[in-house]
């Protein structure tokens, strides 16, 4: 199995060229992963490397094991297409996770005992709630601050 952004990119090479591997799971497959390794286990090649248009991880809260500092995904993917860059065509276009998510994730964090959290992304700086609850950027900040002793835009 191979999984992430460059099995999506190699995908043809990986399955058919090489035959390296008998499942290529892009980044938005992780939700099939169970059929496609069922499938793998019954002899077939299996592949998902579909690019979701909408954020694929809002709900997963991942496993935060101890610290005082966390990083918190808030979006992914790029919409700048810049010559250099490969993100765009392996992680698709921007994604953003919703303010609700994104508190909920960092308020299970300050119970955790967590003290400082960074805002991660691919450009956090076109970072934009589409669920509907229409907070925007400076507003997700300021929810954050909230019982934090500094923010750095």
């Amino acid at each position: 199995m191979d999984a992430g952004c460059m099995a999506e990119r190699l995908k043809t090479e990986l399955l058919e060229k090489e035959r390296v591997v008998d499942v290529v799971a892009g980044p938005d497959a992780y939700r099939d992963l169970l059929r496609l390794l069922a499938l793998a286990h019954g002899g077939q090649r299996t592949s998902n490397v579909l690019l979701s248009l909408e954020e694929a991880y809002a709900d997963v809260m991942p496993i935060h094991h101890s610290g005082h500092s966390a990083f918190v995904s808030i979006m992914r993917g790029c919409d700048n297409m810049c010559s250099y860059c490969i993100v765009p065509f392996t992680w698709g276009r921007e994604r953003s996770r919703p303010v609700s998510s994104i508190l909920e994730e960092v308020c299970m964090l300050s119970d955790q005992g967590v003290k400082e959290v960074t805002l991660l992304g691919q450009n956090v700086n076109s970072y934009r709630d589409v669920s509907g609850d229409g907070a925007s950027k400076s507003e997700l900040g300021s929810h954050l601050s909230r019982g934090f002793s500094t923010v750095f835009p």
